[in-house]
């Protein structure tokens, strides 16, 4: 079977994520004994990801303006 890098490097990132996030999950839980907080953790994921998205700048408008 034929895996070109692309496919396998996401397909690496899914098998990590599951996996850690699984672990923050069970993690909270059994730190707090609330298993709606540890589900809640993995919002506090997305925000910080959110936020890490928003503050990336853009290649092609770079280049656009350096043009």
């Amino acid at each position: 079977m034929y895996f070109n890098d692309s496919s396998y490097s996401y397909d690496s990132l899914i098998k990590t994520a599951s996996i850690l996030g699984t672990f923050i999950v069970a993690a909270t839980t059994s730190v707090t004994g609330n298993a709606s907080l540890g589900v809640l953790s993995i919002g506090v994921l997305l925000v910080v990801a959110l936020v890490f998205l928003v503050l990336q700048h853009d290649p092609a408008a770079a280049s656009e303006t350096a043009a």
